[in-house]
């Protein structure tokens, strides 16, 4: 089993929890973590109890397909492009977005480092929060 958190630059980490081939290829589901080290933080609505039961309510996942797509969802959107790993960084670069093409000069790839244990972690989505 494999996993992808994301972090915010603080507090919770977010990890997509799954079964996973040798390449990451697999499903995956967000959970959140604590970033090792860190405190909890204090604001309303964003402690570690609170953003769980959020992701319990409304999950996220993630499916990096054998052949280089993924998808991404969660309750209200649905992201889909292409995945690679480089040097430690899964590289995500969506080309649609609810069902919308995205141009091609708005495309960028979103970078996600993966751990030694095989955890692909977003750094973006609260680690202001230490998650």
């Amino acid at each position: 089993m494999r996993y992808f958190a994301a972090s915010v630059l603080a507090v919770v980490l977010l990890v997509f929890a799954g079964c996973a081939g040798p390449d990451l290829s697999g499903t995956y589901r967000a959970d959140v973590r604590l970033i090792e080290g860190k405190q909890e933080s204090t604001d309303p609505g964003y402690s570690l109890a609170e953003v769980k039961a959020k992701f319990e309510r409304n999950p996220r996942t993630l499916t990096l397909n054998t052949g280089g797509r993924y998808r991404l969802q969660g309750p209200d959107f649905v992201e889909e492009g292409t995945w690679k790993v480089e040097d430690g960084m899964l590289l995500l670069r969506g080309d649609t977005s609810n069902g919308i093409a995205i141009q091609p000069a708005l495309q960028k790839d979103r970078r996600w480092r993966v751990t030694e244990r095989g955890e692909i972690v977003n750094e973006g989505s609260y680690g202001q929060y230490n998650l």
